[in-house]
């Protein structure tokens, strides 16, 4: 498969996978809390957030992320961290160009690309990394079988 297939084919994944995070869970609004929440909650309060947090938004992120993960390691023959992150990429933009009309620029940046506290942490690593490494694990399995 040449490289712009590849990169079509990793740009398609990545708006399919956005369509998916944003009609499932809500991407990317709802993955960081509002900062008077964590300014004003306890500590037993954010770490049940966490919790939660880990349940709601991050176990369906890895699941998301796992299945197009699986489709793309199957669909292209090498490269497959690359084009993960790629479709992460393309997902993380269309994220802040939705978010772009309501909060500004700026914000709409850093809702969709930086975790605003640590109680957002484990949702932006499931969204960063489960697709890029799944689809190198299952890729590179692929091609030594």
């Amino acid at each position: 498969m040449s490289n712009i297939r590849k990169t079509s084919f990793g740009s398609a994944i990545g708006i399919a996978f956005y369509m998916a995070l944003t009609y499932l869970i809500g991407f990317p609004e709802t993955l960081s809390y509002p900062d008077w929440f964590v300014k004003h909650a306890t500590d037993d309060i954010l770490v049940s957030e966490v919790h939660s947090s880990l349940a709601t938004f991050v176990l369906p992120i890895v699941m998301i992320s796992a299945v197009f993960g699986l489709i793309l390691a199957w669909s292209i023959s090498s490269h497959h961290f690359l084009v993960g992150c790629l479709a992460v990429g393309v997902a993380i933009v269309l994220g802040i160009v939705q978010a772009l009309p309501d909060h500004g620029l700026l914000r709409a940046v850093r809702i969709s690309v930086a975790p605003a506290h640590w109680i957002d942490v484990p949702a932006y690593l499931a969204l960063y990394l489960t697709l890029p490494i799944v689809s190198s694990l299952i890729g590179s399995r692929i091609n030594a079988a």
